[in-house]
């Protein structure tokens, strides 16, 4: 285990440079953000009612924060579907969005050929591949993934694509006012928490260190409901580290039953309480109700505060900041936080091809 102010170490750790990536991500959500405006969408999409978003892995996330975002908005449903199939017939008010880095992800190009055989509105999200030949093969407008990063790096660039799509079809209230607020935030976190900022001052670091050598059980809810997905997710991939996410205020109903057993084993475990700045007067009692109860069960816990700032600030600051925590425990374990053997080798195994990612 590293300390992780010791910057001569990062470099053995990290040789592929994913510590610049995460810099990157204020200039990779500007770029998407403006790339999404030389698309041409057909103007009828703005009568679609129903936003379907579909992809796996870091390519799916996106739009677990859109629909939490569109939740508070209450401007458009929005469904995620990973997997092979649609779980309901698509119409002609459906607009269907197709995410993939590579662009050869399985389940999304089935996904596409379904989707295809509808009248719905179909957007291709993509770094090329078979997807992007489908999308030009049967005249779907197509965005390319402009990021040379890991899929799950590519996150601020799927996210301003599909926001930015989203916005000028007026299905989703984000203007240029709020996302050029958002990046100044967005930079400003960075500058708070990049591997040059002590341990004493960082906060990710900090985490990093609570949460390193345990499993991490990771309650979100509200705005950040999917927010708990991708910092579970990128705990995994980046750290290799094991962690659970459940959502309140479902957790209550079933998932506290198990803060005995947590206690009980406290020093394997540790939870953390992600709540977002502003919450309905039920979701106040629920993270109430949770925060009591993990104190007098004896359950080591921290609580998360989003900053007091816009949703839009909120989720992108998030999101930076999961990805720190990951990148500094993958650095506690001294284990590479790009490389993803197995899930490349499981991909392998599924499909009989050299893996392509996501």
């Amino acid at each position: 285990m590293i300390k992780l102010d010791q910057l001569n170490k990062y470099q053995n750790v990290d040789p592929s440079g994913l510590r610049q990536r995460l810099k990157d991500l204020p200039d990779q959500c500007q770029s998407a953000w403006e790339d999404v405006r030389l698309v041409n969408l057909p103007p009828g999409w703005k009568d679609c009612d129903h936003v379907v978003i579909c992809g796996m892995g870091g390519s799916a996330i996106v739009g677990d924060l859109v629909g939490d975002l569109a939740a508070l908005q209450q401007t458009i449903p929005v469904t995620v579907v990973r997997g092979f199939s649609l779980p309901f017939r698509l119409t002609n008010k459906h607009l269907v969005i197709l995410c993939s880095y590579s662009g050869n992800t399985a389940e999304t190009l089935a996904l596409f050929r379904e989707a295809n055989q509808f009248e719905s509105a179909l957007l291709v999200v993509a770094g090329g591949g078979e997807l992007a030949s489908l999308a030009n093969k049967f005249g779907h407008p197509f965005i390319k993934v402009n990021a040379n990063c890991e899929p799950r790096s590519a996150l601020g660039f799927n996210l301003m694509i599909v926001l930015g799509a989203l916005s000028r079809l007026g299905l989703i209230n984000i203007n240029e006012l709020d996302v050029q607020h958002a990046l100044t935030a967005l930079r400003e976190q960075v500058m708070c928490l990049c591997e040059d900022v002590p341990e004493s001052k960082n906060l990710a670091k900090q985490l990093a260190n609570n949460l390193s050598g345990r499993a991490t059980l990771i309650y979100s809810g509200g705005l950040l409901t999917g927010m708990g997905r991708r910092w579970k997710t990128q705990i995994h991939e980046n750290a290799k580290a094991i962690a659970f996410n459940e959502t309140l205020p479902e957790l209550l109903h079933n998932s506290v039953e198990s803060l005995d057993a947590l206690a009980v084993n406290g020093q394997n475990y540790f939870v953390l309480l992600m709540r977002p700045h502003e919450l309905s007067s039920h979701l106040i009692k629920s993270y109430a109700a949770i925060e009591q109860l993990l104190i007098r069960q004896g359950v080591q816990y921290q609580v998360v505060l989003a900053t007091r700032d816009s949703p839009l600030v909120q989720i992108l600051n998030m999101v930076i900041l999961g990805d720190y925590v990951s990148y500094y425990m993958a650095l506690n374990r001294e284990v590479d936080p790009s490389d993803t053997y197995l899930i490349d080798f499981g991909k392998f195994l599924t499909q009989g091809n050299p893996p392509s990612s996501d």
